[in-house]
């Protein structure tokens, strides 16, 4: 998502004399940060003592700071802290990323332009007055950390964006369970992203809208999409996609990014339909989750911002000595599936409908959740390995005729046990791939506890 977002750099160095030299190396530099950051835009390098110039680049920067979402500061060598500060007074909501260029050899030996003197200056003072920051000083000998400036500029953009967002709840904490009561004026005041609350009855109503032509093109790609087990019955093809083309109009009317809905206390109870199969569908669209469970669509919708590989929720199901088994029952965003994609008439529960049923990717994976505590926002996340989990399936049907639902077994190795101990709540999203320093830079920008 990061090509929505400016990223602006410039470079600064307290050499007059020797001001060429230290341009060239922060020009060198350029380039192996552009083949990582998107959108990368170079001010230009100056010298500290330049009034006239730094105050060009400040209007600059000032005139853009809207679309700006990073700030790159390249230290070539010493440079006085007041300069950068006055360059980027207003910038304080926007994460400042300082790196810190290491000295060279030549034939008489070292050349070190004290970079690291100038870097731990500036630090001093971007922590005292409250920037959001990261100092990054490459070490003798060593590469610039690229994959570390590439997650602090996606986790930037996360953190700009989602001030713009707007997600959707039908209905409230669904069964009335506490992890899903959501504070809307938190999520807003941490994160800024709004909550709002729709009633199953504009659902309702919306589908009394449609036109036969649309469910129609809707059943006949469902159809062809998915491999069936057993017969499913007309009936919930017909309701699957009565609530699914009724949803994706209110989500493309209102603009949301990401919908959660009521499942066994909602459409369950009121028309006996579990709505997982419509969630799946919508969830290859926009993030969505089951339950309400609004703190987990906040954190999915970051890590959409941050991750190109689509993010779902799983809840745990069984704990192993190094590894925990965790599922879903029915419900799994369609690109996360593996080819068939499979499906099945639900009948756990007594509630109607359609389950995904369809086996899940493999692979390295972070575990994460977002949740309240004391009038705080909070995280708890892990690193693992998903793979294929051993057959079970859940109490409530009855004999053994329980689908295989989609589902991970998560190695966690010897964390295991401490992560076990600190679960935070039933719902974890899972993400492939290593997202843990994204998430804690977004959660340092965002004021987010890491548990």
């Amino acid at each position: 998502m990061q090509n929505r977002n400016k990223v602006v750099a410039f470079g600064m160095c307290s050499y007059a004399h020797d001001f060429l030299a230290m341009e060239k190396r922060v020009k060198d530099t350029i380039p192996f940060i552009s083949g990582k950051i998107n959108n990368l835009n170079y001010l230009g390098t100056y010298d500290d003592i330049d009034l006239h110039k730094l105050s060009e680049l400040k209007r600059s920067i000032d005139k853009d700071l809207a679309a700006i979402s990073c700030i790159i500061i390249i230290l070539s060598g010493w440079a006085q802290s007041p300069p950068i500060l006055r360059v980027i007074n207003n910038c304080k909501n926007i994460p400042v990323y300082v790196i810190g260029l290491a000295g060279y050899y030549t034939e008489k030996g070292l050349i070190a332009p004290a970079s690291a003197a100038g870097s731990s200056l500036l630090k001093y003072s971007l922590n005292n007055l409250d920037f959001k920051f990261h100092v990054d000083v490459q070490k003798n000998g060593e590469e610039i950390n690229m994959n570390k400036l590439s997650d602090f500029t996606y986790a930037a953009a996360a953190f700009k964006n989602l001030k713009d967002i707007k997600i959707a709840s039908v209905g409230y904490a669904c069964s009335n369970l506490p992890p899903f009561m959501y504070d809307g004026n938190l999520i807003r005041k941490i994160t800024g992203v709004e909550v709002e609350n729709i009633d199953l009855i504009e659902v309702s109503e919306k589908i009394k809208t449609l036109k036969k032509s649309e469910l129609n093109e809707y059943k006949e790609k469902f159809i062809n999409e998915f491999e069936f087990s057993g017969n499913v019955p007309e009936s919930a093809i017909n309701t699957q996609a009565e609530f699914s083309v009724a949803i994706e109009k209110i989500v493309d009317e209102n603009n949301y990014k990401a919908i959660t809905m009521k499942c066994g206390s909602g459409t369950g109870k009121y028309f006996k339909f579990s709505p997982c199969m419509v969630l799946s569908y919508i969830g290859s669209k926009i993030d969505a989750i089951c339950e309400c469970d609004v703190y987990n669509l906040v954190l999915q919708v970051a890590l959409s911002e941050m991750s190109a590989c689509k993010s779902m929720f799983l809840e745990f199901f069984e704990f192993y000595k190094e590894s925990v088994l965790m599922a879903s029952c029915g419900f799994a965003p369609y690109s996360i599936c593996k080819i068939p994609k499979k499906a099945i008439a639900r009948d756990w529960g007594g509630d109607g409908g359609i389950m995904n049923i369809s086996d899940l990717y493999e692979g390295s994976v972070t575990v994460s959740t977002l949740f309240p505590n004391e009038g705080r926002l909070n995280m708890h996340m892990i690193k693992g390995t998903g793979q294929n989990p051993e057959l079970f399936q859940e109490e409530g049907w009855a004999g053994w005729k329980g689908p295989k639902i989609p589902s991970l077994e998560i190695k966690l190795g010897e964390d295991a046990d401490y992560f076990i101990e600190n679960i935070k709540g039933p719902h974890y999203m899972v993400t492939y791939g290593d997202v843990t320093q994204k998430l804690r830079f977004f959660a340092y920008f965002s004021g987010i506890n890491i548990s």
